[in-house]
């Protein structure tokens, strides 16, 4: 019986091992039991019972445990990746023009509002926007065109 409601056979051996072991301790209460046929199999059933619990907190821990693994590698890949597109666009802002890039620099870097960036730099907020504008589309561009490379 204990082998049909358990799937692995040597846990099923090892709870009617432990049964039988358990009423030879208290084979001095062996005159209280009225049928030790009742007993065996309600003492089988309680091993089963407490074998399907114990399997489905270890299964649940486990669970548990690779979710947390899975989560501290993504955790890691992705500050990894971030480290190297933050290089990478670090890189493509080096080959703006200088006045491009430290408009940039200026927005990005320190936090400036283009009517801060033109009185700084004492030039038109408008061309703040542009130099803006024209950095963003450089740097979009040559992260797709990387990412084409990459492909390849």
């Amino acid at each position: 019986m204990a082998c049909r409601k358990v799937a692995d056979r040597s846990a099923a051996q090892d709870m009617v091992q432990d049964i039988f072991m358990n009423l030879f301790r208290m084979r001095s209460n062996l005159p209280e039991i009225q049928s030790l046929k009742g007993y065996l199999f309600g003492s089988l059933r309680n091993a089963i019972l407490n074998y399907y619990h114990r399997e489905s907190l270890t299964r649940r821990h486990h669970d548990i445990l690779e979710l947390a693994t899975q989560r501290s590698d993504d955790s890691f890949l992705q500050k990894l990746y971030a480290r190297e597109l933050s290089e990478h666009i670090a890189g493509i802002i080096t080959k703006l023009p200088p006045q491009r890039r430290l408009v940039f620099q200026l927005s990005r870097e320190e936090h400036l509002s283009n009517r801060q960036i033109a009185e700084r730099l004492n030039i038109s907020e408008n061309t703040v926007e542009q130099h803006m504008r024209k950095a963003l589309q450089f740097i979009r561009f040559s992260l797709s065109e990387s990412k084409l490379d990459s492909r390849n």
